[in-house]
C-alpha cells in the first residue's frame, strides 16, 4: 500500500504543478479573453485541486493503514 500512497503524493504533487502553470497562464491572457473560457478554466482549476485534495486524503489513509497493519 506504500508504493499506491507514494503514487498518489506524486500525483498530487503534478496536479499542484499543474495549477501553477493554469494560474501563470490566466495571468498572462488577454483582457477581451471570452468570459465562458475563462470560467471552463477556472473550473478545471477547482477540480484540479478537488482533486488534489482527495488523492492527498486516500494516500494519508492508506499510509496510517500500512503504519497500522505493520505494527
Amino acid at each position: 500500500m506504500i508504493k499506491a500512497a507514494n503514487a498518489f503524493d506524486d500525483a498530487v504533487f503534478r496536479i499542484d504543478m499543474i495549477r501553477t502553470a493554469i494560474n501563470a497562464a490566466i495571468r498572462e491572457l488577454p483582457e477581451d479573453v471570452p468570459m465562458f473560457a475563462l470560467v471552463d478554466v477556472v473550473n478545471a482549476l477547482w477540480n484540479l485541486r478537488n482533486a488534489s485534495v482527495l488523492l492527498d486524503k486516500a494516500a494519508d489513509a492508506l499510509e496510517a493503514d500500512t503504519e497500522a497493519v505493520q505494527r
